[in-house]
């Protein structure tokens, strides 16, 4: 499938810059894990990636909300718990509409194992929100257990 010069469903080739958005795990330098310092090496990124990314945030409502003395965004989808922010999403079988995406994203069971099989999803995977040194970034995401 094409869609604007990107092919979806294949192997990213990572090729371009990164645009700074800072949501591709793959951004992420972890100094620990390396012999030597990665600074010098840029990382790599799918512009494709970034722009079916900012085209699916249109459909993800963000409120303000009171935690305590903070406040904090909720979203469609995300969750904030004790080890912190993380997003689930429906990973759907048949064509789906912004309204069925957006009732999937937002329905009480999405983080409940098999729980939306009878609505055509066939998983649901989730990422975590992590810090890096200044930056903030997401891991992979892995499917549901």
């Amino acid at each position: 499938m094409h869609l604007a010069g990107i092919i979806l469903f294949a192997a990213w080739e990572r090729l371009d810059r990164p645009a700074g958005l800072r949501w591709d795990p793959d951004e992420a330098k972890r100094h620990a894990y390396r012999w030597n310092a990665p600074t010098d090496e840029q990382p790599k990124t799918q512009h494709g990636a970034y722009r079916l990314a900012i085209i699916g945030l249109s459909g993800l409502t963000a409120v303000p909300t009171a935690r305590g003395t903070r406040v904090g965004m909720t979203v469609l989808g995300g969750q904030e718990d004790d080890e912190g922010f993380s997003f689930a999403w429906p990973i759907w079988r048949p064509p789906a509409s912004f309204a069925n995406i957006r009732a999937l994203l937002s329905h009480p069971d999405l983080r409940e194992p098999q729980a939306l099989d009878y609505l055509d999803v066939d998983h649901v995977r989730i990422t975590r929100r992590i810090s890096l040194e200044r930056y903030r970034n997401f891991t992979h995401a892995g499917p549901l257990e």
